[in-house]
């Protein structure tokens, strides 16, 4: 159908920085139960940790995911929403702020091993660039990020996924070598 594929076009020529709010909310929709008449709603608990236990707080994220997440009609939903967009601030991403002439540096776990993975820290934090010009914290750590990464490039080109510290728990393939050609 013409007018289906202009949908598609339409969808996949927007920008990038959509894509991980749009892919949220387009899983969400599949797995969401569809109610029929009578049908009690879906539950959805809220899954955050306890503001205590969060590893990172950025107050305009909170606010935006606050502001969206009301002007949604389904409530399960909308629940989804508020567990999602914050979890890798929540769970993932360890900030140290500049201090003593250090600049601020940021360690994000992408997976199930404590490891960050270059492309997978970048799609974790992508979400997050558009609040960075009204909040300079979420923008230090951004930069934190960057230079994180930065480092890891300069010291492995060729490797994935970096260790937070090789020498507060090596890898047994710490002592390996590559050449750059």
């Amino acid at each position: 159908d013409h007018r289906r594929a202009s949908r598609w076009q339409g969808l996949l020529s927007m920008k990038a920085s959509f894509f991980p709010f749009f892919a949220v909310l387009l899983a969400t929709s599949l797995l969401t139960k569809t109610h029929g008449a009578g049908d009690a709603p879906a539950r959805v608990p809220d899954a955050r940790p306890p503001a205590r236990e969060r590893l990172f707080v950025s107050h305009v994220v909170e606010d935006a995911i606050q502001s969206i997440a009301e002007r949604m009609k389904d409530d399960a939903l909308a629940q989804i929403f508020r567990n999602a967009l914050p979890n890798t601030l929540d769970t993932t991403v360890h900030y140290t702020a500049p201090s003593d002439g250090k600049e601020e540096d940021t360690f994000v776990v992408t997976g199930d091993i404590h490891a960050m993975w270059l492309r997978d820290s970048t799609n974790q934090v992508w979400p997050y660039l558009r609040f960075a010009r009204k909040d300079a914290h979420l923008a230090s750590m951004l930069r934190g990020v960057v230079r994180r990464q930065t480092v890891y490039i300069l010291t492995d080109a060729y490797a994935n996924a970096f260790l937070k510290d090789r020498f507060e728990n090596p890898s047994p393939w710490v002592d390996d070598s590559t050449s750059k050609r």
